[in-house]
């Protein structure tokens, strides 16, 4: 006999437990209909049970169903599918001079896209005026008819638990800037969360790239940083503050030489300009016994080259290899990222937003 497994503290507590995990069976399958007896058997919750919440969940727009043909005596078994279309998450790349934003339904599948560079939004109240621009004009071009439900700011800086940006060598302005409260007022109807961009895209390789599976590893993000980033039993390991790993907020990198950052030198490198390349090969040069000494802490089983790094690899490997091997007695294996620069905090965010909406939702029911 099935029983309904969450835990008796008091009976809403049950329900949206429940309401939880029928839900969850039903968006791992999101474009399959569903019976209550397979739904009550892959969620191991009693099929009366099963059958409250799903008629709960089609009333509040969660699921849709249908109502099944009669095949002879009896009648016809009713099957549920969820409704990834009901509302929509979204998830931002904010950088002191651009914004991209990406907006998806509830099964996760992004639906639209859009990029905006070439800004000036060290202000934070630009800051916050561009995210909610960007939320709006991509939320146009996906052709949904109302704000998404959850939002994801990536930043390049350190974010506490309560969302405030604590430390940022990018973007000093947004600094105890309340940026997260002034998005919130553009886009009331919106629940809004801030989180580091390096963190995010070794989130989303967790989830969907070279680290599915992997127990250990340090996730090397690379955009204007270059943020190490460590796994520690198949999660992100962030730290009592966050700051693990990441340059977010102490500027450990020795400065490259000129004006140019390192996404910036890496694309001049690859059109063969040979001054980019020297200035590339100081930077790794001085830059990989730190790495290395921060792996070697770590002793993970894997080293994942992310966003332009990856792009150099044959300049940083070789430098990092025989770091490594001074410090550990079996060095990581070192591999490029499954996904791209962009397409990691994209990922990591809409995953994040997905995540916070079930919080938020449940507590209707």
């Amino acid at each position: 006999m099935l029983i309904d497994l969450a835990p008796r503290s008091s009976s809403t507590d049950v329900r949206a437990a429940n309401t939880q995990r029928v839900l969850d069976v039903l968006r791992s399958s999101a474009n399959e209909w569903m019976t209550v007896r397979v739904l009550s058997e892959v969620s191991g919750i009693s099929r009366p049970t099963v059958t409250r919440v799903c008629e709960s969940l089609v009333e509040a727009g969660w699921a849709a169903v249908n109502e099944g043909v009669s095949q002879g005596v009896g009648r016809p078994a009713r099957e549920f599918r969820f409704r990834a279309e009901h509302r929509s998450v979204a998830t931002v790349i904010l950088r002191p001079d651009e914004v991209r934003c990406q907006i998806g339904d509830l099964s996760g599948e992004a639906l639209a896209s859009h990029h905006q560079p070439g800004l000036d939004l060290t202000d934070p109240g630009a800051a916050a005026q561009a995210v909610a621009d960007a939320v709006k004009r991509t939320q146009e071009l996906a052709g949904t008819s109302t704000l998404p439900a959850s939002l994801v700011c990536s930043v390049p800086g350190l974010v506490t638990p309560n969302g405030d940006i604590w430390t940022s060598v990018d973007a000093p302005g947004w600094v105890n800037s309340d940026l997260a409260h002034q998005v919130r007022r553009l886009l009331p109807s919106t629940r809004l969360s801030l989180a580091n961009e390096s963190h995010l895209a070794a989130q989303a390789e967790l989830n969907h790239g070279t680290l599915r599976g992997v127990d250990s590893a340090i996730y090397l993000h690379s955009a204007r940083s270059f943020d190490p980033v460590a796994i520690v039993g198949g999660r992100v390991y962030t730290g009592a503050n966050g700051a693990a790993g990441t340059s977010g907020g102490f500027d450990l990198r020795p400065l490259l030489k000129g004006t140019l950052g390192l996404e910036e030198l890496i694309f001049i490198h690859e059109g063969g300009d040979k001054v980019a390349t020297e200035r590339i090969t100081e930077y790794i040069d001085a830059t990989c016994h730190l790495v290395a000494l921060l792996i070697s802490a770590f002793d993970p089983s894997l080293v994942v080259f992310g966003g332009v790094l990856s792009k150099v690899r044959d300049i940083v490997a070789p430098r990092l290899e025989r770091e490594l091997a001074t410090m550990l007695r079996r060095p990581p294996l070192l591999v490029n990222a499954g996904l791209s620069l962009d397409a990691a905090p994209l990922r990591g965010g809409l995953d994040l937003a997905l995540a916070e909406l079930d919080l938020e939702h449940i507590a209707a029911f």
